[in-house]
């Protein structure tokens, strides 16, 4: 599991050290101090076998991805918008310490030209501009493990007038130890859940006879619940159903209230990203006070059951009660943490909270967010 992280140049990250990261971790702080960018920093380092590793934080955002310059497409990732800078990540999992580097390459930038001959004169001069038809950026990646080796890899991005096309130049040959190649999956705020994706992570436990496992989660919300079906109502997306003791029929799940349906988002992702990682960006968002403790319980069974770690975000104080009371319920004060981000000397750092002390700064009614 991840244990240390080092950030440098990514977003508003100009030097950012984590330590002692937990199973389950919850991050707050003020608004727009960093929160979802530490999310996305993560997953950047776990998305690097993607081409489009770079621009799909835009999309979470609600950004279209412009199709314009290289400072458009990259510059949103690089601290103060600077792509002189470098952007590094330093990564500790308790065995291996991985690095990557990130660089923008502009002495690297081609371009396309066309040209129309029937326009050369006699003296073989052209007679009108040249069209610009494509042009390709470059950012290189380098990538190293300590005692294992390093390689160097670049995203190319060819942009036309009417399209984008990204490739790796080499495809990266994964120097990554496979005990580090976790999978990570990431649930932004503004995405809704792909109905499909839900659908096929509930059909790969089906396939290995673990949905008992995720009903048995569910029922800390709904203790009436039997089973879970995947459905596919044509035309409509697939689905998940819910059978309920005492109904006359199956529903979906969504129909059981926005605590079940995001506890069942995220149970899925634990449960299929064994030994991974899941990121939730504000996890309390939709979830009724009431239920949060209850949906923290479930979240600290299936990350132990699973071997899964989940970082997870909020600035609701009711969210952070409810995961200590859960973590204490649950039995795992040990593998519960509290991050909170603040701006010491125009840098982001972060003052970490153990189980016990979050607790008692609780009780005392301390302005912890």
């Amino acid at each position: 599991m991840l244990q240390k992280l080092h950030i440098k140049g990514f977003k508003g990250f100009r030097d950012f050290q984590l330590t002692d990261i937990s199973r389950v971790t919850l991050v707050g702080g003020k608004n727009n101090i960093g929160k979802t960018s530490l999310l996305e920093a993560i997953f950047l380092f776990y998305d690097r076998a993607n081409p489009g590793m770079f621009f799909r934080h835009l999309g979470w955002r609600g950004i279209d991805i412009p199709l314009t310059d290289a400072e458009s497409l990259f510059s949103p990732i690089f601290t103060d918008f600077n792509m002189e800078n470098t952007i590094s990540f330093k990564v500790n999992d308790g065995i291996y310490e991985a690095k990557m580097q990130i660089k923008f390459e502009p002495s690297l930038a081609q371009k396309d030209v066309s040209v129309d001959v029937s326009s050369f004169g006699n003296t073989g001069t052209p007679l009108q501009t040249d069209t610009l038809t494509a042009i390709s950026y470059y950012m290189n990646i380098h990538y190293e493990v300590s005692g294992v080796g390093q390689e160097d890899v670049a995203i190319v991005l060819r942009k036309t007038p009417t399209n984008v096309n990204i490739q790796f130049k080499p495809h990266p040959v994964s120097i990554i130890p496979r005990g580090m190649m976790q999978k990570a999956i990431f649930f932004p705020l503004r995405l809704q859940v792909n109905p499909g994706e839900e659908a096929a992570r509930f059909s790969e436990l089906d396939v290995v006879r673990k949905v008992d496992r995720v009903v048995e989660f569910l029922k800390i919300i709904e203790p009436h619940l039997v089973g879970l079906t995947a459905v596919t109502p044509l035309p409509q997306s697939p689905a998940i159903y819910a059978d309920i003791q005492g109904m006359s029929r199956k529903i979906p799940v969504a129909l059981l209230g926005d605590g079940m349906s995001k506890l069942l988002s995220v149970i899925l992702a634990i449960a299929t990203a064994n030994n991974g990682i899941v990121l939730i960006d504000e996890i309390d968002a939709g979830i009724h006070y009431s239920v949060l403790s209850k949906v923290w319980e479930g979240i600290f069974k299936a990350a132990k059951d699973f071997n899964c770690q989940v970082v997870a975000t909020t600035h609701n104080y009711e969210c952070l009660q409810a995961a200590s009371n859960a973590a204490s319920q649950a039995g795992a004060e040990d593998d519960f943490s509290y991050v909170r981000l603040q701006i010491h000397e125009n840098n982001i750092i972060a003052k970490q909270y153990t189980h016990s002390v979050l607790g008692a700064a609780l009780e005392q009614g301390w302005e912890v967010r």
